[in-house]
């Protein structure tokens, strides 16, 4: 049996475990990566929104990524709460991927960076010793066996994952039914979303003229749905060519079977604990109507690294690197099922079915804390620092390495809050004296904030009762950005 001694141990090379890995290896660590399946294969979640593009710039990948020719969206058309309308995507647009080409890339982007990859290999032992030694042993295809030491193991293995813990379900049990297609000629737009009375649809043009479609159901309905059509694939294409809008929107030929995936979000509820890492679906996976999986991946494989980086070179910075990482685990969860609380609210206005209500409530659920849109103020409006706002130490990146800063907490602020469109806020706070205007609050903000910033970060503070408006003189329309 070969030995291996490395700084960390990856399970799973997809998204999530190639970018922790080549991180990692970035920094100078040692790792191993070890991957039961072998690539190409098929993966659901093909669309990257242009928010990824600054995660791709921290791995050198955005290049690579580029070079594939993948898909720029530019445009989606949308039937969700009643008339079909077409949306431009926000600038910078992201990508439309075929997964089995980005993963392979992101992996390769891994080895080609350091790290020692094992593909394919099937994990038959795992062990961690007294002295915090982890071990795993793998078997290769071939019947190699390896046992790999480490210091860390990071979990990327998937929602379905075996080692300790386990996910606190978010949201509705939900099921993904999806298919390719070839189409006759390029489409117009470059992805679709239909809510339907008891489903939703969505769809996104790949290269060389395919499609991926896929329909959302209740996962109690897959079984009835199966039996009532007599397969899986005739019960997808009933879903899909009795919309309204996907069944105009899809032309041409479905060129695989139906796959059947469960999509229901789950979050873990301790996603590091002795040293064992959860990244990707392993530590969160989203509400599919968010359709960012894939970037919330990437997100927490850097996020995940920054922390082992911070504790092999500052041992002493452990607890609050771990506390980092929980933290932004935690935001990431509520701040994506908020989003799904809002689309899935606006579908039950459409639709007051069973299937969009029981959804918008418990997606209401998890995002609590998040606050709406606050603009009753203006440049002549009194505030102050609301009594309740507390200082405290909080951790954060800077550079590669997780520190502790000033943050603060209030009665609006469900996590603690450092940086406000790339501001300190803390400073801010402390330029506050008593009772002032608005207007003067921006004007001693400034140099340093820009007048529109400044009405910004006003904006949020007043939004979660960071700042609290006292009676006084409210003449004037609200101060705006525009």
């Amino acid at each position: 049996m070969e030995s291996i001694r490395a700084q960390v141990c990856v399970l799973g090379g997809g998204p999530a475990g190639a970018a922790t890995a080549r991180r990692l290896a970035l920094l100078g660590h040692s790792v191993v990566v070890v991957e039961k399946a072998a690539f190409p294969r098929e993966r659901l979640g093909e669309s990257l929104p242009g928010a990824v593009l600054p995660l791709l710039e921290v791995l050198a990948i955005r290049d690579a990524i580029a070079i594939e020719k993948f898909l720029r969206p530019s445009s989606a058309i949308v039937r969700w709460e009643g008339d079909t309308d077409i949306r431009e995507v926000p600038f910078p647009s992201g990508f439309h991927v075929n997964r089995a080409r980005f993963d392979e890339v992101l992996l390769r982007a891994a080895s080609d960076a350091g790290a020692r990859v094992l593909q394919p290999g099937r994990v038959t032992h795992y062990s961690s010793d007294h002295n915090e030694r982890r071990t795993v042993e793998v078997r290769a295809n071939n019947g190699v066996a390896v046992r790999i030491q480490s210091d860390f193991l990071v979990d990327a293995t998937g929602r379905g994952s075996s080692l300790a813990g386990r996910m606190k379900r978010t949201g509705q049990r939900t099921t993904a039914l999806y298919a390719y297609w070839r189409t006759l000629s390029p489409i117009q737009h470059e992805s679709a979303i239909e809510a339907c009375p008891s489903e939703w649809l969505w769809g996104a043009a790949l290269p060389d003229n395919e499609l991926n479609v896929t329909a959302f159901i209740d996962a109690s309905y897959l079984q009835k749905g199966i039996a009532e059509h007599s397969s899986a694939e005739r019960f997808y294409d009933t879903l899909i060519h009795s919309s309204e809008l996907l069944s105009t929107w899809v032309s041409g030929t479905r060129v695989t079977t139906v796959r059947v995936c469960d999509a229901t979000p789950l979050c873990h509820e301790r996603p590091v604990q002795n040293r064992i890492v959860k990244v990707g679906d392993a530590s969160l996976s989203i509400d599919p109507l968010a359709a960012q999986g894939v970037h919330v991946a990437l997100g927490s494989a850097l996020h995940a690294a920054a922390m082992i980086h911070t504790i092999l070179k500052r041992p002493s910075d452990e607890r609050i690197a771990e506390q980092f990482y929980i933290d932004r685990q935690r935001r990431s969860m509520v701040f994506h099922a908020a989003a799904a609380h809002s689309l899935y609210s606006s579908a039950a206005r459409r639709h007051p079915t069973p299937f969009w209500l029981s959804r918008a409530e418990l997606a209401k659920d998890s995002s609590a804390g998040n606050r709406g849109v606050r603009s009753d103020w203006n440049a002549s409006t009194p505030v102050r620092v609301h009594p309740d706002v507390r200082f405290q130490d909080v951790p954060v990146i800077e550079g590669e390495f997780i520190i502790r800063a000033q943050g603060i907490s209030g009665p609006g602020v469900q996590s603690p809050v450092v940086f406000l469109d790339d501001v300190p806020i803390a400073p801010l706070l402390a330029a506050i004296s008593g009772t002032m205007q608005c207007s003067d609050v921006i004007r001693t903000w400034s140099p340093g904030v820009s007048p529109i910033k400044g009405i910004r970060v006003l904006n949020y503070m007043l939004h979660h009762e960071i700042l609290q408006v006292l009676s006084g003189p409210t003449t004037g329309p609200p101060a705006t950005s525009s």
